[in-house]
């Protein structure tokens, strides 16, 4: 299984442990774990990247089996308590649909299990499709995911146009939420690769990593973007560069990136 970087021995590992306990507990109702995210993208970092998995079932899981889960996940999460995981339980019957067109699904988030729509969108389809590593079960091909690069490329217009456009007109009200998180690390990182990652996807109609979306916005944008992206790539990469002395220059450039990215994908 190759992951791409000097971590992905440890990556592998806890990826195995974790596959090991969900067999044991799902049994005959599993149809495979797949690994999709930074992990398959050559872009995940050990005590900084999250590790998303996506579990195919036959039938919906027992109540039971939840509690047995939840037991599980939390001892293994004792054992490395720098690892975020990310879990979707998905039957074989949804996988690859819409919303509209599935009840929710049990998830493993923010270190709790719930029933929702977590990441159920066709970023996560296309990138099992294409990117996703099997570790226990059915060959990814073998799941017959009808996802398109329309598809794809449709959602994340929408997300440009929803989710990006209300993140940085609330970060533009300095006394908001995101206004005061504008100043902060996690911030410019979030949304410089963020919406990189949307533009990359509508021109390319594929998927990358953050670190990859940045690049290629590196190699593509005007001189007066180029301190904003490669304060973002060094967050990302966790090599203490700056190129920063005042973190509300910094802010001011992250905005003016955003609205600047929002503005090219609507081309």
């Amino acid at each position: 299984m190759e992951l791409g970087n000097n971590d992905s021995q440890k990556l592998k590992h806890i990826s195995e442990q974790v596959t090991d306990m969900i067999h044991k507990v799902l049994k005959s109702n599993l149809i495979g774990v797949y690994l999709i995210g930074s992990a398959v993208l050559g872009d995940w970092y050990y005590g900084k990247s999250d590790i998303d998995f996506i579990v195919v079932v036959n039938n919906s899981i027992s109540k039971e089996n939840v509690d047995l889960l939840k037991k599980q996940i939390k001892l293994l999460e004792s054992k490395y308590s720098n690892v975020k995981l990310e879990i979707q339980y998905i039957p074989i019957s949804i996988l690859g649909k819409s919303k509209e067109e599935a009840e929710p699904i049990l998830a493993y988030h923010d270190k709790k299990h719930n029933i929702s729509y977590f990441n159920f969108n066709p970023v996560t389809w296309y990138t099992l499709k294409k990117y996703g590593v099997a570790i226990w079960g059915k060959p990814v091909e073998e799941l017959n995911l009808k996802t398109t690069k329309e598809e794809l490329c449709s959602y994340v217009y929408e997300n440009v146009n929803t989710y990006w456009t209300a993140w940085v007109t609330s970060a533009t009200k300095i006394f908001s939420i995101k206004g005061i998180l504008s100043f902060t690390d996690w911030s410019i990182e979030w949304c410089v690769c963020g919406l990189s990652r949307m533009y990359y996807t509508l021109q390319e109609k594929d998927i990358t990593s953050k670190s990859g979306a940045v690049e290629y916005m590196i190699n593509r944008s005007p001189h007066e973007y180029q301190k904003i992206l490669n304060e973002a790539q060094a967050i990302r990469l966790g090599n203490g560069q700056k190129f920063y002395s005042s973190r509300a220059n910094r802010r001011k450039d992250m905005i003016k990136y955003m609205n600047y990215v929002i503005e090219l994908c609507q081309h």
